[in-house]
């Protein structure tokens, strides 16, 4: 406030001046005095003042006297004057995300794509630091908006699966938009069929929706993505049930949920019946039946400490435990 007043006390004294009606206009503007901002702004456009700047002032002020319009051909405006308008404040957002000040970078990149809103990488950038933010959660609209441009501006025979994924996740679990989650990870699948991310994120989205035959092509979608890595307990342990319940492969079942299990799936745990029966199956299927010697089956307790070294992550059959033959009374 004191420094708009400091410039009208000049502008009695002195003639006025592009640089200072431009310097008093943005004082105004950001003190919200929106006319008479717009009126030393005006002034300098009669003093033939041809600054980038003074045309991205006069985009701001109209854009927050909500004139969209007049907001969107003053930004435009700013590249067609001066080319290079954008590179020191490019720099400085490059700057900026290089010493993690991510809120100032986040203004930065947004006022860029004010003069130049089909910018892919300002896009991008945008999108990226939102995601960083410490309210994150409160900008997913924001997110989405910037991610969508993105793909938007890709050229289409080469989308880029990463985008797509990144927003159907946004749809899955933020905006809980199934059907558009699903073709979103379908496509990230066209470009890479052993995307993990789009495997996951399909096989959830499939078991929301649950519409027939989604069952059957979410187990397909994780049976794939847990042959390719380790570490997907949950996983694990839908496909053990899945095979258990609806399949009735109790040997197929325990493969899963074993591997639930090592992965530190407790929900296998709460499923003892499950897993005893499919622990039980492996543990005959190792084990010769020919002898005459009767086998006891361990407890499950006793099958889940006998079997599992935790320290190698290794799972062995269970030792048999034999009884004595009985003598032949003849």
């Amino acid at each position: 406030v004191n420094a708009a007043s400091n410039y009208q006390k000049y502008l009695k004294l002195e003639s006025p001046s592009a640089q200072i009606c431009l310097k008093l206009g943005k004082n105004l503007c950001d003190i919200g005095e929106y006319e008479e901002a717009l009126e030393n702004f005006k002034i300098c456009l009669d003093l033939d003042c041809d600054d980038g700047y003074l045309f991205f002032c006069m985009g701001e002020l109209y854009e927050k006297m909500e004139d969209i319009k007049n907001s969107s051909y003053h930004y435009l405006k700013v590249l067609e004057i001066e080319p290079d308008f954008y590179e020191p404040y490019l720099e400085k957002a490059e700057q900026c995300e290089s010493d993690s000040e991510n809120s100032s970078a986040l203004g930065l990149y947004i006022s860029l794509l004010k003069i130049d809103p089909n910018n892919h990488k300002y896009h991008r950038k945008a999108a990226a630091l939102y995601q960083k933010s410490e309210n994150s959660s409160n900008c997913s609209s924001e997110i989405l908006y910037h991610i969508t441009k993105c793909i938007d501006l890709e050229p289409s025979p080469n989308p880029d699966p990463e985008l797509y994924c990144e927003r159907a996740l946004l749809y899955l679990n933020e905006f809980g938009e199934i059907e558009k989650s699903i073709l979103d990870f379908s496509i990230a699948l066209k470009v890479n069929k052993m995307n993990l991310t789009a495997l996951e994120g399909r096989a959830r989205a499939y078991l929301h929706r649950m519409k027939d035959g989604d069952k059957v092509n979410a187990k397909n979608d994780l049976i794939i993505l847990v042959s390719q890595k380790d570490g997907y307990p949950s996983e694990n342990f839908f496909l053990g049930n899945y095979f258990y319940h609806d399949e009735q492969q109790i040997e197929k079942s325990v493969q899963y949920f074993v591997s639930a299990w090592k992965n530190g799936c407790s929900d296998v745990l709460e499923q003892p019946d499950d897993l005893a029966l499919g622990l039980v199956t492996k543990f005959v299927q190792q084990t010769d039946l020919t002898k005459t010697n009767t086998v006891l089956v361990p407890t499950l307790y006793q099958m889940a400490l006998l079997s599992y070294d935790t320290h190698n992550k290794k799972l062995y059959p269970p030792p048999v435990v034999e009884t004595e033959e009985e003598e032949d009374p003849k």
